[in-house]
C-alpha cells in the first residue's frame, strides 16, 4: 500500500506504507479525489484508493488519541467544544472526523 506524501508539480510524491520505498507517480494515473494523505494500492487495472485501509488507519489514530486523553466510548456525550463537519478530519474537527468528543482536560 501506497501513502500520498505530497504533490511536486505533475507529480505525487508516494512512500510504500511497508517498506518506506519512494516512488513518483504522475498525477493523471491518480483515482479521482486523491490527495495528500491518501492511501492507493496499484491493481492490474492501475492506482486505486485503498479505503478499508484507511478508515482502518482512522479507527486505530481514534482509539490513540481516546486512550492518549483518557476518553471512553464513542459519543461521549459531551457537546463539542467547536463546530465541526463529519466530512474533513481538519485540525480542531475532531468530534465529527473520528466520532467521538474530544474537550479540554478539566484539572
Amino acid at each position: 500500500m501506497w501513502s500520498i506524501d505530497r504533490f511536486e508539480g505533475e507529480y505525487a510524491l508516494c512512500e510504500n506504507t511497508v517498506t518506506e520505498e519512494r516512488c513518483r507517480i504522475p498525477k493523471a494515473q491518480l483515482p479521482p479525489g486523491a490527495r495528500e494523505g491518501s492511501l492507493l494500492r496499484r491493481t492490474p487495472s492501475g492506482w486505486q484508493p485503498a479505503e478499508e485501509e484507511a478508515k482502518a488507519r482512522r479507527r486505530a489514530l481514534a482509539d490513540r488519541i481516546r486512550n492518549l486523553l483518557g476518553k471512553g466510548a464513542p459519543g461521549c456525550g459531551e457537546k463539542p467544544k467547536m463546530p465541526h463537519r463529519k466530512s474533513t478530519a481538519k485540525a480542531g474537527t475532531l468530534c465529527g472526523a473520528f466520532g467521538f468528543c474530544i474537550s479540554p482536560v478539566r484539572r
